[in-house]
């Protein structure tokens, strides 16, 4: 990347990151904002004190009838919805610098995993309890529905998120960061994510455009890792990506013809591609063993299933919205749900720990453009043409 990042906002948490800190030019691009309360003092395990500033934020919304206290950490993205968001400034020149948003996918991952596990300015070691830099940091160099990581309903109530609402809740939450954070609204903006950011982050660019003569935006670009955008599509090819790795032989593979024995054999290869013990993010590194592994191969069992059915339900199965396949995130849990991390991070008490992903908001969760079996296309082209 040319120009350093200025912030990142991360949302399930929501993640915002920017890039240095100079001089005084921090406190002069902070020195308007409502949200000094949410900054972040300390950090526990962390060795030395940041070069740059960071929030955890809070505001207070009124609604019709009754004011409504959103506590510090948290965006109200709708009635009795409240978005955790962490706002990491740049260390280079926050107040020029582009203001980066991050999306975890899932759907129903928390962001607050690729934050500190992937391009956040500090990782978390394995001990669970420390703190060291990355040097890759995105505020150097370069959460999402609501009952996700510390996300949640101010009222308990389960929350049925899908794309629609959950792209619509992502907005408001922009809207009001923005409002926290005034001095920031004239820094380019770019909505990034990756996996089921492929839904996320275009479906939040069209709320974005649609809504540019209300709230205004200098949206600059968006940008999805891996995105998954179509269940049907990016599972079409999974048989010759197996053949071509080696995984199949010619005698169960002939990609030339297509025969009424084909789809069983297709079949056979997407079991082995999900239950084999392969690793989905690498196949050339080991699955990490760990202690879900029996619930991955499940979850490899049951998703290979529901990839040769017409029952939709079985996409809402808890076990395929678990802990993603050999990945060990052992030490962020850890972390997030020590007592003095919540509290540096002003999480309220009432708040469930911290788990990666959400079982519940995928069981619940109507996702709209992967279990319907749509094949017109990613929603990306379908909604950002018009723009």
């Amino acid at each position: 990347m040319g120009k350093m990042i200025n912030s990142l906002t991360i949302l399930s948490t929501i993640i915002v990151l920017t890039a240095n800190t100079k001089g005084n030019e921090l406190n002069l691009c902070t020195k308007l904002t409502s949200a000094g309360a949410d900054e972040i003092e300390a950090l526990p395990g962390l060795g030395e004190a940041p070069n740059f500033k960071h929030y955890s934020g809070g505001i207070v919304r009124v609604g019709r009838l009754i004011t409504l206290f959103v506590p510090q950490g948290y965006l109200k993205s709708a009635d009795k919805h409240l978005l955790h968001y962490w706002f990491v400034t740049s260390q280079n020149d926050p107040c020029q610098d582009p203001l980066v948003f991050w999306f975890n996918g899932g759907p129903g991952c928390s962001s607050l995993g690729g934050l500190l596990e992937e391009l956040g300015p500090y990782l978390v070691n394995p001990d669970g309890k420390t703190l060291r830099q990355n040097p890759h940091s995105w505020n150097k160099n370069a959460s999402s529905p609501v009952g996700v990581g510390f996300s949640y309903s101010s009222d308990n109530e389960q929350v049925l998120s899908g794309d629609e609402s959950t792209a619509q809740g992502n907005y408001e939450a922009v809207k009001q960061f923005f409002d926290k954070f005034p001095l920031f609204r004239t820094n380019r903006v770019f909505i990034t994510g990756e996996s089921y950011a492929g839904i996320y982050v275009p479906t939040l660019v069209a709320k974005i455009l649609d809504g540019q003569a209300k709230f205004p935006i200098n949206l600059e670009g968006m940008a999805i890792g891996n995105a998954y955008v179509n269940a049907a599509m990016d599972t079409d090819t999974l048989a010759r990506f197996a053949y071509f790795h080696g995984f199949v032989g010619e005698n169960n593979c002939n990609l030339g013809e297509q025969r009424g024995e084909c789809r069983a054999k297709v079949r056979d290869i997407e079991l082995f591609c999900w239950r084999g013990g392969l690793n989905p993010y690498d196949i050339y590194r080991d699955c990490f063993p760990h202690q879900s592994k029996m619930k991955a191969i499940r979850r490899g069992i049951l998703r290979a299933k529901a990839l040769h059915s017409n029952d939709t339900n079985l996409w809402q199965e808890p076990i395929l919205r678990g802990v993603p396949p050999c990945l060990d995130q052992d030490d962020v849990g850890n972390y997030l749900n020590n007592q003095r991390v919540r509290e540096a991070l002003h999480i309220p008490p009432n708040v469930p720990t911290w788990d990666v992903c959400s079982d519940w908001i995928g069981k619940l969760g109507h996702v709209a453009f992967c279990a319907k079996g749509d094949r017109s296309g990613p929603p990306s082209v379908a909604l950002l043409r018009r723009h």
